[in-house]
């Protein structure tokens, strides 16, 4: 079972005052898929372990242990596991909006490479046999000796959309590190134990938030937004802003994607397969002339 089932079951008791005991005690009476589970973790909390270490038999990742570990310091445990749960559900998000983007590209190209293997096993051989040993154009040459190649090209082509999806991967970090930092801040965890451990040092120094983000060269507009929550007091806040705006930069660049990558392909499939037609029919073409 996963931990954040477990977790999302525990949520609303634990949102009610409840104590931990006692919330996975109910939660396990009302889903007997985690009962079990329940039960055993309760006896372990009942001996006085805490909930970061009775996870750890659920396999949850390093980022959740280390969350729920820190929210239990701070006594804010609630806010935490919430803080926790919209974390993964921002990521399923914004993997189900890359996958959908991907979605029509992808079916495109399939149907690319079944029409060109098709030629490959069918059209192909029949046409080298009626053309025997006549003199062919030097394209038909091409598409006779070397016919695997038309695969290759048309398999290899995704490659070179992989350059307008490395701007969107730093896009999502960037949202994701400051999601993450803001979720922590607001479920009580300090700065400190917020950050990565290479940033530590200069915070325990005395290294303003803003001045660690320069030094580590982050986003200029994230090191912006930093400063101007120090000048504020409210840190989470303007990190909440700074969330907004770089989700609203990545749903612009993932709909300028889905406007431009079909034109793409259909330029692509179009002259790839009109270039293999011709190749092929231009022998009969002449023998008719």
């Amino acid at each position: 079972m996963s931990a954040y089932k477990l977790l999302e079951s525990l949520l609303p008791y634990l949102e009610a005052a409840l104590p931990l005991s006692q919330a996975l005690q109910f939660s396990g009476q009302q889903n007997p898929k985690i009962q079990k589970t329940a039960k055993q973790i309760q006896t372990l909390i009942e001996r006085g372990y805490p909930l970061s270490l009775c996870l750890q038999n659920l396999n949850p990742s390093k980022e959740l242990l280390s969350w729920i570990e820190f929210s239990e310091q701070s006594g804010n445990l609630s806010q935490g596991i919430q803080s926790a749960l919209r974390l993964k559900q921002s990521r399923e998000n914004a993997k189900r909006l890359f996958l959908s983007t991907l979605r029509y590209p992808l079916s495109m190209l399939s149907l690319l490479l079944i029409s060109l293997v098709i030629l490959q096993s069918s059209l192909i051989p029949s046409l080298q046999k009626l053309y025997g040993e006549t003199a062919l154009p030097w394209i038909t040459q091409i598409i006779f000796e070397h016919p695997y190649a038309l695969t290759l090209l048309s398999s290899s082509f995704p490659l070179s959309l992989l350059g307008f999806f490395i701007p969107l991967k730093k896009m999502q970090t960037r949202l994701q590190n400051c999601e993450q930092l803001r979720l922590k801040l607001q479920a009580g965890i300090s700065l400190m134990d917020s950050v990565p451990p290479a940033w530590k040092t200069l915070i325990a120094r005395g290294y303003a938030f803003s001045i660690v983000l320069e030094i580590y060269q982050q986003d200029p507009f994230f090191i912006q937004m930093a400063r101007l929550g120090e000048t504020t007091g409210d840190l989470p806040r303007a990190l909440e802003q700074a969330e907004s705006i770089y989700r609203q930069q990545e749903k612009q660049f993932l709909t300028r994607i889905q406007t431009l990558l079909p034109g793409i392909l259909l330029i692509f499939m179009g002259g790839l397969l009109g270039t293999v037609i011709i190749g092929l029919y231009w022998p009969m073409l002449n023998f008719q002339a």
